[in-house]
């Protein structure tokens, strides 16, 4: 068995779709999608008996696509359960989906006057509080359907976008209620989370937030009087300089930014246009102003509830939010090399959803092992290879290796084993950066074959 294919059993264990078959069904989506991820599901499921099986569930209107979305979820928080604290990353998408004559019942994403059809989608990535990748445990997916009436008063939070974002905190709430009870998770957000109900939202939860601001909210000084939070710790003092690793991205490689930091816990303003209100909230707010030259200096406000009291503290946090880049790596190896979820062509909303979950799963996986080569490379790979898995790739590493390599028997650790991934998935070397989860996602592809036709080969007494 694959690691995949374990890791899905763990997923969606159980009955979670109401029939043992349609969770079977769902296992063997999960563990053909690692063996070739692809947004077709022509391309991953070649056999005509398995691709016909596969439509049926993904088209069927009985299985739903929120029940997939939950089990598959629920799998990732019981992951997190072995945890203390999780961090989770939450941030917004979308999949620009084939829909030319605007038949399927998709809606409209990105500006409107390009046309483009698709799926929004809100996601949360469980990480530990080292940041490295635990699973997917939230999902909320929406059509846009039409622009909102201009009304002169305020919208219902219910009738806005926004709310798409309290549900998926509260998705990932309940499972943490269900699954890891003992868990407190620590959301990591960006600016379009600085909303006054989303924030309290947060807060009455009983689990932490760190929150990128935009800074134009206000604060009470020390004598009642609000004034703009910017303003306020522009008069403190810097407390620290340090440096924080910023990753490539956009064509850019990969670069130390020196930060300057300020911090202070403060009264922040929440200000509550539905009901003409306001009220006031305690949270530690941190300054990180990059003071290294840059065409695109890092000027971070973050808001958390976490107390900050000294320059560790606020350091901490700057990193802390810092590991929100790495949903952003998620959705590059989702919709990227590694799986093209955009490629699909199903022909229903509720059917895309359920693929694109599918081949979340994949994408979190090759996230989870690109991190793991680069933060804990002396690890054994067998913490996230299955023995079939490694294996093959010392059979397929000894079949194009240097004249000069000498490759052991035994399995290497976690940062050598990606690295003959990555190889197998056309990484060009060490020139452009470590490999990153799009050309993993490629090698395991490579790799997955092998390591399914061994046990088989073995059984027949081919091979030792």
């Amino acid at each position: 068995m694959t690691a995949i294919a374990k890791w899905a059993r763990e997923l969606v264990g159980g009955a979670k779709l109401g029939d043992a078959r349609r969770d079977q069904r769902l296992l063997r989506l999960l563990t053909a999608a690692e063996k070739r991820p692809d947004g077709r599901v022509s391309a991953t499921m070649v056999e005509k008996a398995e691709r016909q099986a596969a439509y049926d569930f993904l088209e069927h209107e009985s299985v739903e696509e929120g029940s997939v979305t939950r089990a598959i979820c629920a799998g990732g928080m019981r992951l997190c359960a072995k945890h203390a604290e999780v961090l989770v990353a939450v941030d917004g998408s979308s999949l620009t989906l084939t829909d030319g004559a605007e038949e399927k019942d998709f809606g409209s994403v990105g500006d409107r006057r390009h046309g483009r059809r698709g799926l929004k989608v809100i996601s949360a990535l469980g990480m530990t509080p080292a940041g490295q990748t635990i699973a997917l445990v939230a999902q909320e997916w929406w059509a846009r359907q039409g622009r909102a009436p201009k009304k002169s008063k305020p919208r219902p939070l219910e009738e806005r976008e926004s709310h798409r974002w309290h549900r998926a905190v509260e998705a990932a709430e309940q499972l943490a209620v269900e699954h890891a009870r003992k868990t407190k998770l620590h959301f990591l957000m960006d600016r379009e989370a600085d909303a006054s109900l989303l924030m309290q939202r947060l807060m009455h939860g009983n689990h932490h937030f760190t929150i990128r601001a935009n800074g134009t909210r206000n604060v009470l000084d020390l004598k009642g009087k609000r004034v703009n939070v910017r303003a306020f710790l522009a008069k403190k003092a810097p407390c620290a300089q340090y440096q924080l690793d910023v990753p490539g991205r956009g064509g850019r490689r990969p670069r130390k930014a020196t930060m300057e930091l300020r911090f202070a816990s403060v009264q922040l303003v929440m200000r509550d246009r539905h009901e003409h209100k306001q009220e006031t909230m305690t949270v530690s707010v941190v300054w990180a102003k990059e003071v290294s030259p840059s065409p695109e200096p890092l000027d971070w406000m973050l808001y958390t509830t976490k107390p900050v009291d000294n320059a560790k503290q606020a350091r901490a946090t700057v990193q802390r939010y810092a590991y929100r880049w790495r949903i952003e790596d998620f959705h590059r190896a989702w919709k990227g090399g590694g799986c093209n979820v955009e490629r699909m062509q199903l022909r229903s909303k509720a059917a895309a959803i359920k693929w694109a979950t599918v081949l979340a799963v994949v994408a979190a996986r090759a996230q989870q092992l690109k991190q793991a080569a680069r933060e804990t490379p002396d690890e054994p790979a067998s913490a996230y290879f299955s023995s079939d898995e490694l294996e093959a790739l010392i059979m397929l590493k000894r079949s194009y290796k240097a004249k000069n390599e000498t490759i052991p028997d035994a399995p290497p650790n976690i940062e050598v084993a990606v690295r003959w991934v990555a190889d197998l998935g056309g990484y060009i070397g060490p020139k452009n950066g470590p490999p990153g989860a799009t050309v993993i996602g490629r090698g395991l592809q490579h790799l997955a074959p092998l390591a399914r036709v061994l046990p088989a080969l073995r059984a027949a007494g081919k091979l030792r």
